[in-house]
């Protein structure tokens, strides 16, 4: 006993008691380094501010790269158009739409042919989920065509070789779809020589689905030496593209309206030199394929005004027109007078015939013809048409003529001629 417990309370080897154990885990947990234990609540300290800093940098990453990728847009558009590219700011976002502002257009003569803000209605995030579908591209600014020159020439078809309309096959992706809307596009075009047409004030939408239609609803104000029109366009183009994305347009059929208004009309130009109808309405409607189509159009000012209905079929290298109703149309004297300078030009003038009676015309007459056959084939080669081709059938009607022979009035009643 004494042995047993001199090892007990002495520095002996003999066993420890529970209570001896314990007291000596507590000391050694009082000596453990104060850092040590809080190991696992570092890590993850550690980790929420890493997976900040990642969320931030992810946020940021449209801004960064909308300023240090405006620089490769400019490139590859400069190269592109082969003229200098510029633009003002590039705005990116995962959550908003997407901008260009300011992007000018500069040609090799140090003209400005664009300036164009550009808006696409589609977040970053959503074009991840579906590139396909691009949203609403927004387009406002000024863009000028010239047919002789500069990055866009060319875009109307001058000069297109034989060649070029044997080129390869364009392809879309299938299943794209957007839609452009114009807010204020001003669009000015001259041709090859050196004529203007301007188109201000463009508003409206093009709606393009591949593999299905194309819906056109714009309007303009469109302008000319001479003349001002506001112009509203409305059509849908099927078949411009199959399934798959290729672009068919032998198969393209199109129905839709043309319609111009104003205070002088491009008619007028082609009357008389600084000629002026007046305030008119025109309105063109259509149905029509490469192959064939109809038309009905309709002019009314108060000096002149028409009805044609028409119809039209591929013939040879051009079109055949013909009437496929009766057409109507009405001139008033101050239209014929302009057509037939001559007869105005004696108009209210006393006349002394060969008897010795003088006469005098009061005024030209208006007149108005009814046609019941019209046909015309028109070239699509630039030529001009072959008038040989030309079939006309149909009463033309004069208003009354009215005057004085040796000072006393007279009155031929209205005559009509069948031509």
């Amino acid at each position: 006993m004494g042995e047993q417990g001199r090892s007990l309370d002495g520095n002996g080897s003999g066993p420890i008691s529970t209570r001896q154990r314990e007291e000596q885990a507590e000391r050694m947990a009082v000596v453990e380094p104060v850092g040590h234990r809080p190991t696992r609540g570092r890590k993850r300290r550690i980790a929420l501010i890493s997976a900040g800093v990642l969320v931030v940098l992810a946020g940021a990453a449209p801004t960064l790269v909308g300023k240090l990728g405006r620089g490769v847009v400019e490139s590859r558009l400069s190269k592109a158009l082969g003229s200098n590219v510029r633009i003002e700011k590039l705005g990116l976002s995962w959550w908003g739409d997407q901008r260009v502002r300011s992007l000018r257009v500069v040609d090799g003569s140090l003209r400005e042919v664009a300036d164009v803000d550009v808006r696409v209605e589609r977040s970053l995030f959503g074009l991840a989920l579906n590139w396909k579908d691009l949203g609403t591209i927004v387009v406002s600014g000024d863009v000028t065509i010239d047919e002789r020159e500069g990055p866009l020439g060319g875009l109307g078809g001058a000069g297109e070789s034989e060649s070029s309309s044997e080129s390869k096959p364009v392809k879309l992706p299938s299943g794209l779809r957007a839609q452009l809307r114009a807010d204020g596009l001003g669009v000015t075009y001259r041709d090859a020589e050196g004529q203007e047409l301007g188109a201000k004030a463009i508003d409206g939408t093009i709606r393009l689905s591949v593999g299905g239609e194309l819906a056109v609803d714009l309007t303009s104000t469109i302008s000319r030496e001479g003349w001002t029109t506001r112009a509203k366009i409305e059509a849908d183009v099927v078949g411009l593209t199959d399934a798959s994305g290729l672009v068919t347009p032998e198969r393209v059929s199109a129905t839709g309206s043309l319609s111009l208004a104003g205070d002088g009309s491009p008619v007028d130009a082609m009357i008389a030199e600084g000629f002026d109808s007046g305030a008119y309405t025109s309105k063109l409607t259509f149905t029509a394929t490469t192959q064939r189509g109809s038309a009905s159009a309709v002019f009314d000012s108060p000096e002149l005004s028409a009805s044609v209905p028409i119809g039209f079929s591929k013939s040879g290298r051009g079109y055949r027109v013909e009437l496929t109703g009766d057409g109507a149309l009405r001139a008033s004297g101050v239209v014929v007078g302009k057509v037939l300078p001559e007869l105005a030009s004696i108009a209210g003038e006393p006349v002394t015939l060969e008897s010795g009676q003088v006469a005098t015309l009061a005024s030209v007459p208006g007149v108005s013809a009814k046609l019941s056959e019209l046909g015309i084939t028109l070239p699509t080669d630039g030529n001009d048409p072959d008038w040989n081709t030309l079939v006309v059938r149909g009463r033309a009607e004069t208003e009354g003529l009215t005057g004085t022979l040796d000072g006393e009035a007279w009155v031929i009643e209205p005559t009509s001629l069948d031509v």
